[in-house]
């Protein structure tokens, strides 16, 4: 890793010490997800690009599917610049992505997390394989708020799978 990019703990990838856990069973894969989507404006692209670079290098043989940050466009709790941080982070993990795409040579899935949809947390949908969703963390209408996003996603383009990525009851 390159000066001045944040470092795993020390011991994480001890010899013989499993860093990713992968389900067991055919066709199950592992979502392997880094970062935050506000860790962008505070680390840059640049160094973001080299964080991924160095997870696809280590784990792209196995069977993962990519999520190339958390709540992509969720600035910092309690920004003075919400709205400017998340174009800018919108703008950034789209980049962020495309460099993925390029740089995986096993053309892993990719997607983001987003706060609502995958597809508006990013510049191109075309980006993405699939469009994760969120409906929140609270319980209240949970139901109701999933079945609104997925049939507006059916409707959406381009047309790409669905993923329900955290429904809580």
């Amino acid at each position: 890793m390159g000066p001045g990019l944040l470092a795993h703990p020390p011991g994480v990838f001890r010899p013989g010490r499993p860093a990713l856990v992968l389900p067991r069973g055919p066709g199950l894969r592992a979502l392997h997800r880094q970062r935050l989507g506000y860790h962008l404006p505070w680390m840059g692209t640049e160094r973001i690009k080299q964080h991924w670079r160095y997870l696809i290098a280590r784990y792209g043989a196995l069977p993962v599917v990519w999520c190339a940050a958390g709540e992509g466009t969720m600035p910092f709790y309690g920004s003075k610049k919400a709205k400017e941080e998340a174009a800018l982070q919108k703008e950034g993990w789209s980049e962020v992505i495309r460099y993925m795409r390029v740089t995986d040579p096993f053309r892993r899935m990719i997607t983001i997390h987003p706060s609502q949809s995958a597809r508006n947390t990013v510049t191109d949908p075309t980006i993405l394989d699939f469009d994760m969703h969120q409906t929140g963390h609270a319980a209240e209408d949970a139901i109701g708020r999933a079945t609104k996003q997925m049939r507006s996603a059916y409707e959406a383009k381009p047309v790409m799978p669905v993923l329900a990525g955290g429904i809580v009851l």
